[in-house]
């Protein structure tokens, strides 16, 4: 009996790290690395042309969104907003969101998650809506990647199912990469004007839509009480399956697959993305900081 208490204890426990994972993992994984990406690329514009110049360039399209993706959050989860800045290049910070909330009520408790990572949620939406208008062939091209049926998993184990949220990221990965390049070579996507209006706003988007160690830090307060919510979740479900014989239809199961894959698509874009805005601006501006200052730049270093 109490064997069976434990097993039933860990089960909940897996089940509920695992659908967390699936949920809420690869936003938190790209948000960082989105950050990574977004502070070197930064530290490249202000050792060559000063720490605004970027800002200019397409913070006053990131920054915005950024803000007012924490202020969405805001609303939906009833925190009072305090103050905003959508925009600032007077200071350091370009852009911020105070506010306050109950901490008393879980459901403004959970906002805080949704709060923090609101603007790799938002901006991620916005540039799939860019796809849709401008560049829906580029959306196609990029995105027909074969998939795994989840009802192949469905009944597998945890570790399985672990194992393959995790390798579609790679799979994702590689082969969002590739279609890129050959969308680029094969259709001629450059030549249209729709493709850079589209690619200068999707890196205007993903530059700034990283989540900082503060983002981070904030989002984890929320995380706790999502947690608890899942855990309790996921028992009412396994007793209902236990003792009553009762499933969530396999079709929904299918549908939130569907969405969560189409997500980290996107966040893999964003990254992909991101880093090639990092690398086109490293070889153009190294050339005029060594003209300047007669060195190469070292975007690694502060």
């Amino acid at each position: 009996m109490i064997k069976d208490f434990f097993y039933f204890i860990v089960i909940i426990l897996s089940k509920t790290i695992i659908d967390l994972f699936r949920l809420f993992g690869t936003i938190i994984i790209f948000g960082f690395i989105l950050y990574v990406l977004s502070s070197i690329t930064r530290r490249i514009f202000a050792k060559t042309l000063g720490s605004k110049t970027e800002v200019y360039i397409t913070g006053w399209i990131g920054t915005p969104i950024h803000e007012l993706s924490h202020a969405l959050f805001c609303l939906i989860f009833r925190h009072k907003i305090n103050d905003i800045k959508l925009f600032n290049t007077k200071s350091d910070t370009i852009g911020y969101v105070l506010h306050s909330y109950d901490s008393r009520s879980w459901y403004q408790q959970m906002g805080n998650f949704f709060i923090g990572v609101g603007p790799i949620i938002m901006g991620t939406l916005i540039v799939y809506l860019l796809f849709i208008i401008l560049a829906p062939e580029l959306k196609r091209n990029i995105f027909e990647i074969p998939t795994l049926k989840y009802e192949q998993i469905f009944n597998s184990d945890i570790l399985s199912i672990l194992y393959y949220s995790v390798s579609n990221i790679f799979v994702y990965t590689y082969n969002i990469f590739v279609n890129i390049i050959k969308n680029v070579i094969e259709y001629s996507s450059f030549k249209s004007i729709t493709f850079w209006i589209f690619l200068y706003l999707s890196i205007s988007i993903a530059s700034h839509m990283e989540l900082s160690p503060a983002d981070i830090s904030h989002a984890y307060k929320g995380m706790i009480v999502i947690f608890a919510l899942s855990l309790i979740l996921n028992t009412f479900f396994i007793i209902l399956k236990v003792f009553f014989k009762l499933e969530i239809p396999i079709y929904l199961y299918s549908l939130i697959n569907k969405m969560l894959e189409t997500y980290n698509m996107l966040l893999i874009f964003s990254a992909i993305i991101s880093l090639f805005n990092f690398f086109i601006s490293y070889i153009i501006l190294t050339p005029i900081n060594l003209i300047r200052n007669g060195t190469l730049i070292n975007p690694f270093s502060s």
